[in-house]
């Protein structure tokens, strides 16, 4: 039997749990046909709670879909790209717009935006990779003030009370971690590409075992209205991809050692690390993936 979802925490404030487990973590990604992919979202939905963001006005319909937009940033010149594809050290700055859409209430809507609900706060991440141990911090910023706090720095009172959950005190602190990421950059960082993708997520409640299960992946050049759109990003609103992903991309992050019937059932499904195909044969990225497709169109 499936085990229940796990309580959504305060959704204004990032949870010391989750915080954990971003601190510091090892993390394999691995890409899945869509076959087996549903094959391993059966074993593990029957041994770890169900994991999602829940917003504000998000309501947990039957039925619902999360899909994440994710934001990536780079200089004009990719510096962040061609050191993320070194697969050596890398760090990575990305901006998370979570929306679940509820496609049982089409017969009820009267406008495509009634099936959307979405969080008016993007989870910016700051994301350093170390051979296969990655550190991230996570903080959110109300969209309406991340073009402000890019420009100038800005820090509202509504920033750092989102990060007192996990940060307590040390809140403001965090921030500290975008400008270690700009250093060693000439150009200043914008939006270089939007991921869009399907999301479903399994975690444990001390924050030791993550799964995520990513599927339906696009990609996307940043729309001219990106920071002034009131609106969910929606992949209908982002106007054509600039490529797709048929495979489905599957990350387990852990605080430890991995369990032995997720080891049992990885080798069973054949599944192998998922690598960029180029001569560095870094561990695949979805940002440059996207920034890839991008560039190329």
């Amino acid at each position: 039997m499936n085990q229940p979802s796990s309580p959504a925490p305060d959704p204004g404030v990032l949870s010391a749990s989750d915080a954990r487990m971003t601190a510091d973590r090892d993390e394999v990604k691995y890409l899945l046909a869509p076959t087996a992919a549903r094959q391993l979202a059966a074993t593990v939905s029957a041994r770890v709670p169900r994991h999602r963001f829940q917003g504000k006005t998000h309501e947990l319909l039957p039925k619902a879909h999360q899909y994440v937009t994710t934001i990536y940033f780079d200089t004009s010149a990719r510096d962040v790209a061609e050191a993320c594809r070194s697969g050596d050290n890398s760090l990575k700055l990305r901006a998370k717009e979570y929306y679940d859409l509820h496609p049982s209430m089409a017969e009820l809507a009267t406008h495509p935006s009634q099936l959307v609900d979405f969080s008016p706060v993007l989870w910016l991440e700051t994301k350093r990779r170390r051979g296969q141990r990655t550190m991230k911090h996570r903080f959110g910023i109300p969209k309406r003030e991340l073009a402000a706090f890019f420009a100038s720095g800005v820090v509202t009172e509504e920033m750092v009370r989102i990060q007192i959950g996990a940060f307590g005190g040390a809140a403001q602190d965090v921030l500290a971690d975008l400008a270690e990421l700009c250093r060693p950059y000439d150009g200043p960082l914008r939006a270089d590409c939007l991921v869009n993708y399907r999301r479903r997520a399994w975690q444990d409640s001390g924050g030791t075992l993550r799964i995520t299960l990513d599927n339906n992946l696009s990609f996307f050049a940043p729309p001219p209205d990106l920071w002034r759109r009131q609106q969910a990003m929606t992949r209908e609103t982002l106007g054509p991809p600039a490529g797709t992903l048929s495979t489905c991309v599957l990350e387990v992050k852990t605080r430890g050692t991995l369990p032995g019937w997720l080891e049992a059932s990885l080798a069973q499904l054949h599944a192998v690390t998922a690598r960029l195909t180029t001569p560095s044969d870094a561990p695949f990225s979805k940002f440059l993936a996207g920034s890839d497709a991008i560039h190329a169109s």
